[in-house]
């Protein structure tokens, strides 16, 4: 194929290895690049397809109206790759539910030319009933998934993904003063936040005595992966999409990353960067963290979290 074109670019702009690569660590980013140049042995294995594959698709699936408008442009209908995305059921453009072609081509060569052919493709928008709640939900979720394909794959990894994780949950106060999530009020405010039946439709019920459910596995900096279709759903959770959540700052704690300024007005470092480490406890009445920061010249501050936030912020 000469020199146009890179491993790289056909992975981003031509598969949909985008939709897997935000959530693997880079270790294993790095990895499957490698697997892709060699003989591609472990492929599926290193994304999860295999062991961690969920809402599978036993064939290819296609908009109508997406299918209508290439063969009004292009003269035929081709394969869009987020259709093809396990976990998703609607077009993220036209919010259509998407329909499976009716050729299943396990049964082929897999080397075989696969096109569609327009006479075999149902174009009609008429839409099967659905309970609108779940409607709604999917669509927000195939939208998070094609925004995912235009991500550059090795922007982010598994590991900032997680810190940006703790930053919203710490605003939603479901990480404790000694940076542990609190899993129990997290599983409950995840299982609220879905109508019932939502996640076992999506295969991704949570059974809150596993100790490696995949709530837990999320939030963990753990070797485990999870499907990225899950990563979704958290991210709907916290009221993200794709766009807004990587421009999440990672998380450096409840006080950011030292060192703070003294604020003694006597020292002549005042307002300088002196002090190496906050003490993090936790305020008995609001269970707000406090930060105690202590100079060398013996100045000491503490700073209830919400408070710190406000004179940080003016």
């Amino acid at each position: 194929m000469g020199t146009h074109y890179s491993a790289e670019s056909l992975l981003a702009k031509h598969t949909i290895y985008p939709f897997y690569a935000p959530f693997l660590s880079k270790q294993r980013q790095k990895k499957l690049l490698q697997d892709v140049q060699g003989d591609g042995k472990g492929l599926y294995t290193r994304l999860g397809m295999v062991a961690g594959g969920i809402c599978k698709k036993d064939g290819l699936y296609y908009c109508p109206e997406c299918a209508a408008n290439d063969i009004g442009q292009h003269g035929e209908p081709y394969i869009h790759r987020e259709h093809q995305l396990q976990g998703i059921h609607f077009c993220a453009h036209h919010e259509l539910k998407l329909k499976k072609y009716p050729i299943d081509f396990s049964k082929q060569s897999r080397i075989e030319f696969i096109r569609f052919d327009k006479k075999l493709m149902n174009l009609s928008i008429l839409q099967e009933v659905e309970p609108k709640e779940f409607v709604t939900i999917q669509i927000a979720l195939a939208k998070m998934a094609n925004q995912l394909l235009q991500v550059p794959i090795h922007q982010f990894s598994r590991e900032t993904i997680n810190l940006k994780y703790r930053v919203l949950l710490r605003e939603r106060n479901l990480i404790t003063t000694s940076n542990r999530i609190r899993q129990n009020e997290l599983y409950k405010a995840f299982q609220s936040k879905f109508p019932k039946g939502f996640l076992v439709k999506c295969e991704s019920a949570i059974d809150v005595d596993d100790e490696y459910n995949w709530l837990k596995v999320i939030t963990r900096n753990l070797k485990r992966h999870a499907h990225p279709f899950r990563h979704l759903l958290m991210l709907y959770f916290l009221e993200q999409d794709v766009d807004s959540f990587l421009q999440v700052e990672a998380d450096t704690g409840p006080f950011g990353s030292g060192p703070w300024p003294c604020l003694n007005k006597a020292a002549n470092h005042y307002k300088e960067f002196v002090i190496p480490e906050v003490n993090v406890t936790r305020d008995f009445k609001s269970k707000a963290p406090i930060g105690t920061f202590e100079c060398s010249c013996g100045f000491t501050l503490e700073r209830v979290l919400i408070d710190y936030l406000k004179i940080n912020i003016v």
